[in-house]
């Protein structure tokens, strides 16, 4: 099995700039409904059990549309090695990296694939979502101490076109003892880095989610250092978990978060979170393409579901506050 950690062999043990820097996104936790993707590329193959290794040690995905993270703009994706991290800006001396789940993931048997990674990109132009899942995927690590996969796990990543939004969700996973399976970490590690030099082996900025897993937060991290458990998760994501990394806009004050609103998924059947990062009590109305009036409320700091699953199909405005300081997101109703 190789270790090869980033893109061009280059180790994920990198120097990090000292420099500290706001995260870029506004991270939210809500429990959401797993549902496996259906209807989805299959971007490892289907008759190959060693499908963790590919020749070129990764595997190109195609977003669909252009898609910013961090900064750094692009309409495709890799997947490298050890199969649990996603490079934007593969072509460039500079990429951005993150990993939702960093463990060195395979095939969970040794002769016939039961295990696979699968994308799609769904929605309309202008309101596209790529939603990339691992499935059924067992670890090396417990195979190679042990001899057998007794933990496998489930989670996707979504990309969000207009809102350039990111979201972790997590569905069943058979994971007990995670000690076999986190590699030299002692427990979950998620991680984002921005701005990583190929050649020089340098990151600029680096965060990794931590605390309880139901509820944590982001903080800065030295990953050329061995994390301590005050860096990393406590505990596995449970099924239903759902980490949505809101886009902070760019050229805003790093010492200063403006009060910003957002709505998701914006694509759906059941229901919808709300997010309010201001901390004064807001009006919130939602409309119809009609004009109709909804829903008619108000909403403080932080996040507020709504059952949508009795609306009819169509596209619903979401408007808070009034005046300049307005705001406005739309979401589609199926």
């Amino acid at each position: 099995m190789k270790r090869i950690l980033l893109l061009l062999s280059l180790s994920i043990l990198m120097q990090a700039n000292s420099i500290a820097q706001q995260f870029p996104f506004t991270l939210t936790t809500f429990d959401d409904t797993y549902t496996p993707l259906s209807e989805a590329l299959l971007l490892t193959p289907a008759n190959d059990e060693n499908w963790d290794d590919p020749e070129t040690g990764y595997y190109p995905i195609s977003i669909g549309f252009n898609f910013n993270l961090m900064g750094r703009s692009s309409d495709m994706l890799a997947l490298i090695d050890p199969g649990c991290q996603m490079v934007l800006g593969i072509d460039t001396d500079t990429v951005n990296v993150f990993s939702p789940y960093f463990a060195d993931i395979r095939n969970a048997d040794t002769l016939e694939v039961v295990s696979a990674i699968v994308y799609s990109t769904e929605g309309l132009p202008g309101n596209r979502i790529f939603k990339i899942e691992w499935q059924n995927v067992g670890f090396y690590d417990e195979f190679d101490a042990t001899g057998e996969f007794n933990s496998t796990s489930n989670y996707q990543v979504w990309f969000y076109e207009t809102s350039n939004d990111i979201e972790f969700r997590y569905g069943p996973n058979t994971i007990g003892d995670g000690t076999l399976i986190h590699m030299q970490w002692p427990a979950p590690l998620l991680f984002f880095i921005k701005d990583f030099i190929i050649q020089s082996q340098v990151s600029t900025y680096t965060w990794s989610l931590m605390g309880p897993a139901a509820d944590p937060t982001v903080g800065p991290i030295d990953l050329y250092a061995k994390p301590s458990f005050e860096d990393l998760l406590i505990g596995e994501p449970s099924e239903g978990t759902v980490y949505h990394f809101g886009a902070i806009a760019s050229g805003i004050n790093e010492n200063e978060i403006l009060p910003t609103f957002s709505v998701f998924p914006t694509i759906a059947t059941d229901r919808v979170t709300t997010y309010w990062n201001g901390y004064n009590q807001t009006s919130l109305s939602v409309y119809d393409t009609s004009g109709r009036l909804l829903v008619n409320t108000s909403t403080n700091h932080g996040n507020r579901i709504f059952d949508i699953s009795s609306w009819p199909s169509d596209t619903y405005f979401f408007t808070i506050g009034e005046g300049p300081a307005m705001q406005t997101q739309r979401i589609v109703k199926l």
